[in-house]
C-alpha cells in the first residue's frame, strides 16, 4: 500500500485509506479453500463431460 500512496502523490495514512475502504464496503478476506478433487470425482466429471459435450445450448438452460 505505501507504493500505491506514493504513486498517487497522496499525503494520507494507511489507516485513513483502510477506514475509507471499509466505509465503502471493501474488506480484506482470505480466500476459502475448497476440497481437493479426488481421482474418483475427476473420473466422474470426465465421464459426464464426454457423455454431454455435444448437447445443444437449450439442453443446458433451466
Amino acid at each position: 500500500m505505501p507504493n500505491l500512496i506514493a504513486a498517487a502523490g497522496l499525503a494520507v495514512s494507511r489507516q485513513t485509506i483502510t477506514q475509507y475502504l471499509q466505509a465503502e464496503g471493501v474488506y480484506h478476506q482470505r480466500t476459502l479453500r475448497r476440497p481437493l478433487l479426488t481421482p474418483e470425482a475427476a473420473q466422474k466429471r470426465l465421464e459426464f463431460a464426454l457423455a454431454h459435450y455435444n448437447q445443444p445450448a437449450s439442453f443446458w438452460r433451466r
